[in-house]
């Protein structure tokens, strides 16, 4: 799998009070948009004089799985280990940050609880602008377009349009084949607040989270 890792040097060999030290406590990694899972590792070594035990990890979401080597919890003093944690991307696009939780067994300890950081980029090869279309109540239903732009290094095209609400008619124009379209949507009438379209942008890149994207457009109260 080819990931781009950068850690920030100024968090290198960060000393942790009383906890284990931790080589780098951020790290930076740039995601192939085609893959559906990271694995970053995180070095760390017990600089105490005491023997230390993970007592628990948590990633603060089911996408992300913790695991220390070798499953190895207690580490005396100079020992090293490394934990590693492998991220599920399967619905993110764009930037992520996910930060991992370690606790120390030890009431007496000044730090029980360290938190890591990975900060995940995964390139934007589609994007839709706006996202979301607008018409007020009583408004004259006039057509707004939605701008889809390309950003691979090679031709992404737009292959259908689905709308999940015939009351919003859509009409897709090709600026540039493979790079640049724009999506038009007109409401039939902008008397129903409330009123609600999602528009499915189906797309042949190589990305499967790029395969479907959504936009929507809705009436709302007047303001």
């Amino acid at each position: 799998m080819k990931v781009v890792i950068a850690s920030w040097a100024a968090l290198t060999g960060v000393l942790f009070a009383g906890g284990l030290e931790f080589a780098e406590s951020t790290k930076e990694v740039t995601v192939d948009p085609t893959k559906e899972t990271v694995t970053v590792d995180f070095n760390f070594t017990n600089r105490s004089d005491e023997k230390l035990q993970i007592e628990k990890t948590d990633g603060g979401c089911t996408c992300v799985a913790i695991k220390v080597s070798g499953g190895k919890t207690v580490y005396a003093p100079g020992e090293s280990g490394v934990l590693r944690a492998i991220v599920s991307l399967e619905n993110y696009t764009g930037e992520v940050d996910r930060p991992l939780n370690v606790w120390l067994k030890g009431d007496h300890l000044k730090t029980q609880k360290q938190t890591l950081d990975i900060k995940i980029k995964i390139p934007v090869l589609v994007s839709v602008e706006p996202k979301t279309l607008v018409w007020s109540v009583g408004e004259k239903p006039e057509p707004k377009v939605i701008k889809i732009q390309m950003h691979d290094t090679q031709p992404i095209k737009v292959e259908s349009i689905e709308s999940s609400n015939a009351s919003f008619a859509t009409e897709l124009k090709t600026l540039k084949e493979g790079t640049e379209y724009e999506l038009t949507v007109t409401p039939s009438s902008t008397e129903k607040l409330g009123e609600l379209g999602i528009f499915r942008i189906l797309t042949d890149s190589r990305a499967e989270r790029y395969r479907s994207i959504q936009a929507y457009g809705g009436i709302q109260q007047k303001h």
